[in-house]
């Protein structure tokens, strides 16, 4: 009998200390809480931008050759000097022409003189003499003619441009002849770069190249010169693309405003500005959500009720489970009404319940406003109608507890549909851009 009764106290205590260790654990769990933050509808200068990444080059570049056999004479530059378009590089050593001249001169009078000659012996010559005198007479001018053409190729020879001048201007990057080489076609005579006129050609995603347009401004930041920001503009968009890892990107070609500290190869950000807004009126694009192909969002001064109750836990939510019009009422079926609220609870924060999830629900469709937007980019959206400056908007929940981090609710205590809609936070239908290869990114004008 003793035996018995020191199994059950054993039993007993056990079950005590289980219950006694269950009661302690849930006093100590961290309620969890819906942080819900709101924003004001402000104006401001939104900036749409698409981004790539490219190196500095230049836009002209030679390489000048000799176009004929020749000695070089003379060179008129040296290495890292500044040449003009049409400058004498280099001269060639010729042959003096002026003696050959000189007698192809001599022996044209000489044949004007026997044509002349010719001409007056057939004056005096009977018929017969004048039949044979005739050809005599075609012969000389022939000859006189081929004379003069000798001539004037001589000339054409002596006054022969014997210099390569440059095809542009720049600077002489490379040479490497000297007086006296024997050059012959197609042999270098030196490389020119314009250190002047520089650009870049910047990779574009696919999927933004067709916003890209001649003309466009662009802002440039150069990682050797991190604190300047470079002007510039497109000037050429390419129309093949090229694919990497699944991902196509098109060269698009971008003028740089003249700056001394830029040097050839440097690596730089391009952010092409597609489109741009002065003082318009917008909101965080995590704010907008779409239904239907419509733009709706949460009004927060109707909305503060609802985000009260969600928060809440306990009765507060059973309370928010109940009709507007129901007021919970003291002794009046305690058990009952403790079972019902009891059961409400759990099935809210399982998201198995109809009661509190619906109500929330059905209060958020009641507080949500349909807007119309305009241009966007990761950050802000612009509302063209539906919404006054200085309303304030709802953003998505964050849920937060002690010692964990915070989470997003996007769903807004379950809104069907609504959660994230085509613009929240950068995601769904706000299609970012790409700097290059597969991983997309973007970058935009303004900042919160």
């Amino acid at each position: 009998m003793k035996k018995k009764i020191w199994i059950v106290s054993i039993v007993v205590i056990l079950m005590a200390a289980l219950l006694f260790g269950y009661n302690a654990l849930n006093k100590n769990k961290k309620i969890t809480t819906a942080v819900q933050p709101t924003a004001k509808v402000t104006r401001t200068d939104l900036v749409v931008k698409v981004s790539g990444t490219g190196t500095v080059s230049s836009v002209n570049k030679a390489t000048v050759n000799s176009s004929e056999t020749g000695k070089i004479a003379s060179i008129k530059f040296k290495e890292g000097q500044k040449v003009k378009k049409g400058e004498t590089l280099v001269t060639f050593e010729t042959e003096d022409m002026t003696s050959q001249i000189q007698k192809s001169e001599l022996q044209i009078q000489q044949k004007q003189m026997d044509y002349e000659d010719l001409k007056k012996k057939y004056m005096d010559a009977t018929e017969e003499e004048r039949a044979s005198m005739n050809t005599q007479i075609e012969q000389k001018k022939l000859d006189m003619q081929l004379a003069q053409i000798d001539l004037q190729d001589l000339k054409d020879k002596q006054a022969k441009s014997t210099v390569v001048t440059s095809p542009i201007n720049g600077t002489i990057v490379t040479s490497a002849i000297h007086v006296g080489d024997q050059v012959s076609p197609n042999t270098v005579i030196a490389e020119i770069t314009d250190y002047d006129n520089l650009e870049s050609i910047v990779q574009v995603d696919e999927l933004d190249v067709d916003k890209v347009k001649a003309g466009q401004k662009v802002q440039m930041t150069l990682d050797a010169l991190s604190d300047q920001t470079v002007e510039g503009k497109v000037t050429a968009v390419s129309q093949e693309g090229t694919a990497s890892n699944g991902v196509a990107s098109f060269d698009v070609t971008v003028s740089i405003t003249k700056n001394d500290s830029i040097k050839i190869g440097m690596s730089l950000q391009a952010d092409i500005i597609v489109q741009s807004k002065e003082n318009a009126l917008v909101v965080p694009i995590e704010a907008v959500h779409q239904l239907g192909g419509k733009s709706f969002v949460q009004l927060a001064s109707a909305a503060e009720g609802t985000t009260t109750g969600s928060t809440a836990t306990g009765n507060k939510e059973t309370g928010a489970a109940a009709a507007p019009s129901e007021q919970p009422q003291e002794d009046k079926s305690n058990n009952a009404n403790r079972a019902t609220n009891e059961g409400a609870t759990n099935r809210a924060k399982n998201g198995n319940g109809n009661g509190t999830n619906r109500t929330d629900r059905n209060t958020m469709m009641q507080n949500m406003k349909e807007i119309e937007v305009g241009i966007h980019n990761e950050s802000y959206i612009e509302v063209l109608s539906g919404l006054e400056e200085g309303e304030q908007i709802l953003l998505p929940a964050v849920k937060a507890s002690t010692g964990s981090s915070a989470q997003m609710n996007a769903g807004f205590g379950g809104l069907g549909g609504m959660g994230g809609g085509n613009f929240g936070g950068g995601q769904g239908g706000f299609r970012q851009s790409t700097s290059s290869g597969g991983q997309r990114t973007s970058g935009g004008g303004g900042s919160r």
